[in-house]
């Protein structure tokens, strides 16, 4: 998982709260993907299905796939047998959000119907910037994208339905393909 983008959308939503919902946000940095299995496990723990607890780990497939491609599958194999598990151990609480090649794919669909397969954030940078032209994956620009004008989630919003039509309607196979699975956010949480 890419911390700068996903920390800047879930930060987004911190302190959203309905009723029913209340979103906390929990980010590895820099953890090797044996201290994020513990981390999920101990959180599915703690979780309460009963009360529609949901432990949601978003992904960006870009790097396991790449190192796969040249020849080195242990990321990509550690992260499958992880997903594998975790669902298997908590199927009423815990979920898995993929993005190949990674959220910025989501960003784009804004902009762009498309199922084409990036295979990496740098391939996909291009199209984006076509959209968002001072696009930088950076802590900064979100953090400056909140204030005034500039407001990202101001500038997706008119386009919100058909990134999320967009992305519900690509097809995953046994390879990456093209997928954007924050789209399930809007469903969780009605935005």
């Amino acid at each position: 998982m890419d911390g700068d983008t996903e920390k800047w959308y879930l930060d987004s939503l911190k302190g959203f709260e309905r009723l029913d919902i209340d979103i906390a946000p929990r980010l590895p940095t820099k953890k090797t993907l044996k201290d994020i299995e513990k981390e999920l496990s101990e959180i599915c723990q703690e979780a309460d299905a009963t009360l529609g607890d949901k432990v949601i780990w978003i992904v960006d497939l870009d790097v396991p796939y790449k190192e796969d491609r040249e020849g080195n599958p242990k990321k990509l194999n550690d992260y499958k047998r992880i997903k594998t598990n975790l669902l298997a151990d908590f199927p009423e609480i815990f979920e898995v959000w993929e993005n190949f090649p990674c959220l910025e794919f989501w960003l784009l669909l804004h902009y762009k119907q498309t199922q084409r397969c990036y295979l990496s954030y740098n391939d996909l940078l291009p199209d984006l910037k076509k959209h968002l032209v001072s696009y930088k994956k950076t802590e900064n620009y979100y953090k400056s994208s909140k204030k005034g004008a500039a407001n990202l989630y101001a500038l997706l919003k008119p386009n919100q339905k058909a990134a999320y039509d967009s992305a519900k309607l690509l097809k995953k196979v046994n390879e990456p393909d093209a997928a954007a699975d924050i789209y399930k956010l809007i469903d969780l949480v009605g935005l």
